[in-house]
């Protein structure tokens, strides 16, 4: 087991507003450390919106941005936040390597990737696919990811796409399988390989360890002053997996901000798996599960899911525009999204006699995704288009994997 480089892990500990609220068991089972993937605090600004843009907001309005797209290298983002704690967990508990799953333009199995290169950790990733025979097609739907994976040396393993219904299921069976199959090395006095220890990273890193990383966001907030005097009111999100904002509603709750509203815009899945996943996290935790008038889960921006908005060019627009007048770039999957779903609901309160956003003061959290900004390119299968076993430059492994390859058919 290779340790991070000197600086690169640091203690962690829980704040007592959280601490307070769990019990023993949970106490017993926090997190102890974290790594220092992104530079902390990140920082919140005032958005400048153009004439045009703000004139369709209710009068008052103030927005602010929390800058979580400051990246080291690729790695930034909600990703980096979940990662922090997720792969400390995982190097504390004797892991050789992770195991974690997306689609093809997933942000997180990048992140993934160079954060555990840079633990020591090998990186596994299940690649949902609608053909998991085609190596060749998955590679060019990854784009510039590809030359990432490639960079990091991850083994990718392309499954079905309909294993998604049953991912959780999906990781341990597949943990399971490569602790079984695969030595790491063998020992220094030449005895018996160690097999690999295989710890499993929740797609979209949301899982009970990476819901940390907006626990911990939530009290950069307070100390940031966010919550001071109600200069915020609302807080905007874009949800995939779920476990950022479910991680920002249970610390509203449990840091008494519950006059602090969480929104999360869908950019996949839907409002009963956003919804649903709090509440797990809940109850991993022996919280309470977040209320709707703490978590409100706002649809209707999605683009059927990972793609973009289908809008004759304004969200780009409003992007290219928004980003210009305050140096942002919002990516099309994720932040894009969301943002423009925030604008689109902030202007409907306008006419609403039931307000959606509690107060004036809206902080829209920016969660990365300039990963998925990479062009098409950087791998190609050398031998061909054959699904199995071939190695792209810088050490990128792919096979395929069937449901009963995971005993899950």
């Amino acid at each position: 087991m290779k340790w991070p480089t000197a600086g690169l892990v640091q203690p962690y500990v829980a704040p007592t507003w959280l601490t307070d609220r769990l019990p023993p068991d949970a106490l017993a089972r926090l997190p102890r450390s974290r790594l220092a993937l992104l530079p902390l605090p990140t920082p919140v600004h005032a958005l400048t919106l153009p004439p045009s843009v703000a004139a369709d907001l209710p009068h008052g309005i103030r927005l602010y941005i929390k800058r979580d797209d400051v990246a080291v290298g690729v790695l930034g983002g909600s990703k980096a936040r979940k990662l922090a704690f997720s792969l400390a967990a995982a190097a504390a508990a004797g892991a050789t390597a992770v195991v974690t799953a997306g689609n093809a333009g997933s942000n997180h199995t990048a992140a993934t990737a160079v954060a555990a290169a840079r633990v020591g950790l090998d990186a596994h990733v299940l690649l949902l696919t609608a053909n998991p025979a085609d190596s060749a097609g998955a590679m060019a739907a990854m784009g510039g990811l590809a030359a990432v994976h490639a960079t990091a040396g991850t083994r990718v393993h392309l499954v079905p796409a309909a294993v998604h219904g049953r991912i959780d299921a999906a990781l341990h069976m597949a943990a399971h399988r490569l602790e079984a199959s695969a030595p790491a090395g063998c020992s220094s006095s030449g005895g018996a390989p160690h097999f690999q220890r295989v710890a499993v990273v929740g797609m979209g890193g949301s899982d009970s360890i990476g819901l940390f990383g907006y626990l911990d966001a939530w009290e950069e907030l307070r100390q940031q002053g966010a919550f001071a005097d109600a200069a915020i009111t609302d807080v905007v999100v874009a949800s995939g997996s779920g476990g950022t904002a479910a991680g920002l509603a249970l610390a509203a709750a449990a840091a008494g901000n519950d006059g602090v509203r969480v929104h999360a815009v869908v950019v996949r899945n839907d409002e009963p798996h956003c919804r649903r996943h709090a509440a797990q996290m809940a109850a991993e935790w022996g919280l309470p599960a977040p209320s709707t008038s703490v978590l409100d889960v706002i649809e209707g921006y999605d683009g059927g899911g990972y793609g973009p908005l289908v809008d004759d060019g304004a969200a780009e627009r409003l992007a290219t525009t928004v980003g210009a007048a305050n140096g942002l770039v919002l990516d099309p999957v994720y932040t894009r999204k969301a943002f423009v779903g925030m604008l689109a609901e902030l202007s409907a309160d306008s006419g609403r006699a039931a307000k959606r956003f509690r107060g004036e003061g809206i902080l829209f959290i920016h969660t990365g995704g300039m990963a998925g900004l990479l062009g098409v390119g950087g791998v190609t299968n050398p031998h061909g288009d054959g699904p199995r076993g071939w190695m792209g430059d810088g050490g990128m492994v792919i096979d395929t994997w069937s449901a009963a390859d995971m005993e899950l058919a």
